[in-house]
């Protein structure tokens, strides 16, 4: 009874399993021996004894996309072969392999994981030489196989693919019979047996084209084509050598190998460095392209840089080994770079949505079905041919004027190489940007390179062949050749910028930096701590001058306004401006005296970035004179702390309120909180005053060079009397 039961079990698994795949499957043959046994696959019977494969269809576990004697018919008469034989053997063996996947893949495995729809087939990975414009040699490099695409209401619903989006890119709908289709392909029925699975169509499968052969096929989109190869890197593989056979199993998955006489190259398309960011076209990977036409491209390069002297040529002439050629590059990627959606699968919908599609640098691309001419489906992803241009939004952003001018290739390099103009392009942000000038990094010897330069001339060890690094940042401000790293450039860049738009005017004004230290500004300069140093320490300091305003040049985010100098954060504490600068010498001694101050520097008064109101020598030695200073060691530190006002304080404010000082209110304070003095504050800009508990009338801060001093951990005013 036992195995009557598990026998009709088993006769009802067959029965559906029938019935789901339409046609009987034998489950102990193997695929080879039920194509052959059919008599309606002779030709791909043929090609596969041809291809050397037929061992594996027998004895191992696989996929076969089989296509009939009628399907290689249509083949031979579109491509002019009047049998089998007539195909070169390489072109048979690519053909025969594109239709054989490693491993089993039942339809139930794709729907139960659709992300995967992609299989890669037994396509032979082949060697070619390639012409690398970049580094202008020849590479010998290796085209990856060719993957197989399934089409199944699952990776519709899973992706957001609609049927008009496939009807778009393939011209056709999901096959009625199984509901698969491969491509453009439908499948007519699909078998199990006993060593894997038979998908059937009725045409030969051709390789599909990668996105790199859909640009070099389509003139309408040269120009873009042009840029994308021009600034393609390939990667090198170092573990190969000339004598040693290239094998591995994830590249050769029949067994073939290739023995490599140059050096050899992975690639499908190219690499492309945006900021930090690697863009890889792959083919293993699923990518979308849009392509302007050449029209629309180069309507944008007159436009946007028609102040750029030979811009238009130089994109295709300029050598990578020069600054010029550097900044080039950078524009360039930053022009192409938001046409490649790199890892995403996008379709005709999303870009006819509502909101769009945000690209890698933050452009929004939203389209109509009027703005693409070409739909493909390609092996790796999906092109579009648009007839539109969006401009990318570096080039509505406060970073306009910085891509679009030859006179600031240093701060575009900085910007990319730290990572960061995806933040300046922010379109919600009202930024204020102080250009620095390629003069205000050299003044400040800071050098950009090329790698050969910084290699041959600085002793560097970085790998040209690699493409990665083609930019260096050099720092001689030690007296030392140091390559600035990341860190050094994000603060430079943050330095000079500012999340407010600033108006510049002939009153001073302050305002924080996105890095965090406090900025001065008239309409004729602008300066942090770090440029006012120099005045007490190693010569008189140098301003940097606001030499152009830029706000009208197009941005949307923000103003920008041109300086000659580099913005310097401060790097003097309270405690070492204190010991510096001789006007506030005897309240440095005072502060020395009650152990506050150390010799270093070390100031213990602690407070969230204080002002500290420093009275003139002459008022502190009069205070002593009249015997007024406190004894106490208590009294003194007490009277010490009162001249720090526990908040940030300028003399360009309008202000007239009573603030905390440091100072601690012992008969108010308790055991569980603790209340400090206070001053009054009072004044307008430019008449700054400050008022002790006791003193009969306020006292003038002094406006000028000893007055608004930034510090690192705060700042200075000096006053002409002292606080009582």
């Amino acid at each position: 009874m036992t195995s009557c039961i598990v026998l009709c079990i088993a006769c009802e698994k067959e029965t559906a399993l029938e019935e789901y795949y339409y046609q009987e499957g034998n489950f102990s043959g193997s695929i080879y021996d039920a194509l052959d046994s059919t008599g309606l696959f002779n030709y791909f019977i043929q090609g596969i004894d041809s291809s050397e494969i037929a061992n594996q269809l027998k004895n191992t576990l696989v996929t076969v996309v089989a296509p009939s004697d009628q399907a290689f018919e249509a083949y031979f008469a579109k491509h002019g072969y009047g049998s089998l034989s007539d195909i070169p053997i390489s072109e048979l063996q690519d053909l025969i392999g594109h239709h054989v996947i490693t491993w089993p893949n039942s339809p139930t495995s794709f729907e139960i994981d659709p992300l995967y729809f992609k299989r890669q087939t037994n396509m032979a990975q082949r060697t070619e030489v390639k012409y690398d414009p970049f580094d202008q040699i020849d590479r010998t490099v290796v085209k990856e196989a060719k993957y197989l695409q399934f089409y199944f209401q699952e990776m519709f619903d899973y992706y957001g693919l609609t049927n008009e989006d496939y009807r778009l890119l393939s011209g056709t709908d999901l096959s009625p019979a199984t509901g698969f289709n491969i491509y453009h392909s439908p499948v007519d029925s699909i078998v199990p047996y006993g060593n894997g699975w038979i998908y059937y169509v009725d045409e030969v499968i051709e390789p599909v084209q990668n996105l790199d052969d859909w640009l070099l096929s389509g003139e309408d989109y040269s120009l873009f084509r042009t840029l994308f190869e021009r600034y393609s890197l390939y990667y090198v593989d170092g573990s190969v050598s000339n004598s040693v056979p290239v094998k591995r199993s994830n590249v050769f998955q029949n067994n073939r190998y290739y023995r490599i006489d140059m050096e050899l190259c992975f690639e499908t398309v190219g690499y492309i460095k945006k900021g930090g960011s690697l863009i890889s076209l792959k083919a293993s990977s699923g990518h979308t392209v849009l392509a302007p036409h050449n029209n629309v491209l180069q309507d944008f390069i007159d436009l946007y840089f028609q102040n750029y002297p030979g811009f238009g040529e130089s994109i295709f002439t300029v050598d990578k080994y020069t600054l010029d050629g550097i900044h080039i590059h950078n524009i360039v990627r930053s022009i192409i770079a938001p046409y490649l959606f790199v890892g995403q699968t996008l379709f005709p919908s999303n870009f006819f949505s509502e909101g769009g599609i945000n690209a890698l640098d933050g452009t929004n691309i939203k389209l109509n079905q009027e703005n693409i001419d070409d739909y493909t489906l390609c092996s790796n992803g999906y092109a579009y041919g648009v007839n539109t241009f969006v401009v990318p939004r570096t080039f509505r952003s406060i970073l306009k004027p910085v891509f679009t001018s030859p006179d600031y290739k240093y701060f575009t390099a900085a910007v990319l190489a730290a990572k960061i103009s995806g933040y300046l392009n922010d379109v919600k942000a009202n930024y204020t940007l102080m250009l620095p000038t390629d003069s205000a990094f050299i003044k400040n010897n800071i050098l950009l390179l090329d790698v050969n330069t910084y290699n041959n001339d600085y002793g560097g060890s970085i790998d040209p062949t690699q493409g990665l690094n083609e930019t260096v940042f050099l720092d001689l401000r030690s007296g030392q050749a140091e390559r600035m790293d990341v860190q050094g450039l994000f603060d430079i860049v943050f330095s000079h910028l500012f999340t407010e738009d600033i108006a510049l005017s002939s009153e001073k004004q302050y305002a924080k930096s996105v890095l965090g230290s406090y900025v001065g500004f008239t309409r004729d300069s602008v300066w942090s701590g770090g440029n006012m140093e120099e005045r007490w320490g190693l010569g008189i300091p140098e301003i940097p001058d606001v030499i152009m305003d830029l706000t009208g040049a197009g941005t949307d985010n923000g103003s920008v306004y041109v300086v000659n100098d580099l913005i310097k954060s401060p790097t003097y504490s309270v405690g070492r401006m204190l010991l510096t600068n001789p006007a506030y010498s005897r309240f440095a001694e005072l502060c020395e005296s009650s152990g506050l101050l150390s010799a270093d520097g070390t100031l213990t008064v602690y407070g969230n970035y204080p002002t500290v109101f420093v009275p003139t020598n002459a008022a502190i030695d009069q205070f002593i004179s009249e015997g007024k200073l406190p004894v106490e060691e208590d009294e003194l530190l007490a009277f010490i702390k009162y001249f720090f006002v526990d908040r940030d304080v300028f003399t360009s404010e309008s202000i007239n309120e009573t603030v905390p000082t440091l100072c601690k209110d012992e008969e108010l304070s308790s055991e569980f909180s603790i209340v400090y003095k206070t001053v009054a504050l009072n004044g307008s800009p430019g008449n700054l005053q400050i008022k002790g508990i006791h003193n009969s009338s306020f006292l003038d801060v002094i406006s000028g060079e000893e007055s608004d001093i930034i510090c690192s951990n705060g700042i200075i005013h000096l006053v002409d009397g002292v606080l009582n």
